[in-house]
Formats: structure tokens, C-alpha cells, sequence
């Protein structure tokens, strides 16, 4: 049975600390170890990273830190991740609900961003785990750049043009702000990222959800979807309650 195709009409292997983005040539960045083909984790020291797409993201060699004013107010939620819903890019609403029971991957993205390749990543994972019980799911957001300024048409046209995108991809959203989506503003009280920030800093921030609806991992947008293969392998492992 082939995986699911949506039509586009318009915990981690290891223990980190939970205020911490997974970002490699962070010190102290617990995670894959990037000289071995295998799925080992290790503890790395500072060594160059992608270039980002916007030159202040993450903090990167000569850029000044983005501005944290503003950061979405701090507090608990006794909410599941299963609450929420949201319309698809053909404005169907869908319930997260449906994905009871699957270990998701929800990310933001953008068409116009030096990260947007991940697109392949991100397809590369959902076929290759999706009768296993794995989902991917794609929120578009134009608020980092205005990288993705077009209609929901566009989106969806783009993303099956350049990448034969076959998992749901969303309305465009806000992430960040008076306007964050419900969603996010859950995923983030839920994994903060670096030094406990809550902001999204940039396209491509992801979070990585096991069976039970439980947020176990937050990855920064320069860390690749390949590279936490092994960790969405030890959720589909993990026994359904």
C-alpha cells in the first residue's frame, strides 16, 4: 500500500537539555557525530556550520543576535497537541487529532529560503516511514524574509513542482507574535529552544512528536532532517499505549 498523498490544491536516542535547540557547532551539541555513517551520538566541539539563509539567524560569525522583545508570554498548559486544527493549502480544516497514535514531525517553512532544499529531506523521511506510522507536517510562514510571500495555489504548485511533496502542507501562519498560530505557541511552551528562548527563529524550525502526542525534541533550521533519523526510528519503535 503506497503512503497516503495529500493533494496540494491551492525521546531522541539521547538526553538533552530541554531549553536547547539541537544545533550543530553549538558547544555542548548532543547529536549525531557527523565524521561516522553510523547512528551513534556524540558530545561535539564548535566546527563550521551551513551558512543560514539570513545572516543573523542562530547567532552566526559576525551577526548581530535577533531581538528577542516581544517573545511569547511564558506559561504552563494543561492543552494536548491533539486540540488544535487548521486548514490545508486546498482550505480543508484538518484536526491534528486524525494523527492519534503517529509520531509527527511539524515544521515551518518557506519556498524562497536558502533552507527550503530540506523540502527533500522532509519527503525522503515521510516515504520512507509513513506505513510505520510517521507523518510530516508543513506550516507555512512568511514572517522570516517575507520568503514566502505567494498564494496558497503557489505553495502548493511549488512544492509538488520542485520536490513532489506528498504530506500535508498547511495554510501560511504566524509562528511568532500577536497572531501565532495555537499550535505553535503550544509546541514552543512545550520544547523552548536555546538558553530557554521560545521564539522561532528562523524557517525550518522542527519538532519532532512521539505516539502519545508528547513534544520530545526541538531541532534548529540548519539541522538537517536526516540527521534525527534515528530518533524518529526509536519512537516508531516505542510501544503504542
Amino acid at each position: 500500500m503506497p503512503p497516503r498523498r495529500f493533494r496540494l490544491a491551492a525521546e531522541t536516542p539521547v538526553t538533552t537539555p530541554a531549553t536547547c535547540d539541537l544545533l550543530p557547532g553549538t558547544p555542548g551539541f548532543l547529536g549525531p557525530n557527523p565524521q561516522s555513517t553510523g547512528t551513534g551520538w556524540v558530545l561535539t566541539d564548535l566546527h563550521p556550520s551551513p551558512a543560514p539563509c539570513h545572516p543573523a539567524n542562530e547567532g552566526g560569525s559576525g551577526a548581530k543576535p535577533p531581538s528577542h522583545e516581544g517573545q511569547d508570554a511564558v506559561e504552563e498548559s494543561r492543552e494536548t497537541i491533539y486540540q488544535y486544527s487548521a486548514p490545508l493549502l486546498d482550505g480543508r480544516i484538518v484536526s491534528l487529532d486524525e494523527f492519534r497514535g503517529r509520531v509527527l514531525l511539524i515544521t515551518n517553512t518557506a519556498s524562497q529560503c536558502g533552507l527550503t532544499p530540506q523540502y527533500t529531506g522532509l519527503e525522503r523521511l515521510y516515504r520512507t516511514y509513513h506505513r510505520r506510522g510517521f507523518d510530516v507536517l508543513a506550516f507555512p510562514c512568511n514572517q522570516f524574509g517575507a520568503q514566502e510571500p505567494g498564494t496558497g495555489a503557489e505553495i502548493a504548485a511549488f512544492c509538488q513542482r520542485n520536490y513532489e511533496v506528498s504530506f500535508p502542507v498547511f495554510s501560511k501562519i504566524d509562528v511568532n507574535g500577536p497572531k501565532t498560530h495555537p499550535l505553535f505557541t503550544y509546541l514552543k511552551s512545550q520544547r523552548p529552544g536555546f538558553l530557554g528562548i521560545r521564539r522561532i527563529q528562523w524557517n525550518f524550525t522542527k519538532f519532532l512528536v512521539n505516539r502519545t502526542g508528547t513534544v520530545t525534541a526541538r531541532f534548529a533550521p540548519r539541522v538537517a532532517p536526516e540527521s534525527f533519523q534515528a530518533a524518529i526510528e526509536q519512537l516508531l519503535n516505542s510501544e503504542k499505549d
